[in-house]
């Protein structure tokens, strides 16, 4: 049916599987005639694999077979038991992906919570100390503690200089 030294894409594929049975074979339809006939969905076709598609179309539009007995036609059918085999095997697999995808991804994300926390952190400690400064607050309590201090240093100093009027009376030690 098709030159025997040239490869053929998948539009070219389309084209001429309409134009072999004489409608429109859609995207959908050829995707599942890919699959009944057992070949792959490649870029492009050897003319063998480009017969088969072309006999695979015959027998749904021009013979009037369902998908399942095209298959049939081609062995393309696997067993329910192999079905089943293949389904388990396809969840296995997404599952382990899956596991191993969000493990490679919990430490990143930790790290990018943790910076997230800190930078809320320094932006909330930020915010409560310009309210602080801007209440007043900070000034007076440097005020009364900066009194405080100069009271106490101050009371030291004067205690230093006038030893007798200390409240406190030394006894005279012997000697």
């Amino acid at each position: 049916m098709q030159n025997k030294t040239t490869s053929t894409g998948n539009a070219q594929l389309l084209t001429l599987a309409s134009k072999h049975v004489g409608t429109p074979i859609t995207l959908i339809e050829a995707g599942k005639l890919l699959s009944a006939c057992g070949l792959p969905d490649l870029g492009d076709y050897t003319p063998e694999q480009c017969d088969r598609f072309l006999e695979a179309c015959t027998l749904l539009r021009r013979q009037g077979k369902t998908y399942e007995e095209v298959a049939m036609h081609f062995g393309a059918t696997p067993s329910d038991d192999e079905l089943i085999e293949k389904v388990h095997n396809l969840l296995g697999q997404v599952s382990s992906t899956q596991a191993d995808l969000i493990r490679n991804a919990l430490p990143k994300m930790a790290v990018e919570q943790l910076q997230e926390v800190k930078a809320l952190f320094w932006r909330m400690t930020a915010k409560r100390l310009k309210k602080y400064v801007d209440s007043g607050q900070l000034e007076a309590e440097i005020r009364t503690a900066s009194k405080s201090v100069l009271a106490t240093s101050l009371g030291k100093y004067l205690g230093l200089l006038m030893p007798n009027s200390s409240p406190k009376k030394l006894k005279n030690l012997p000697g």
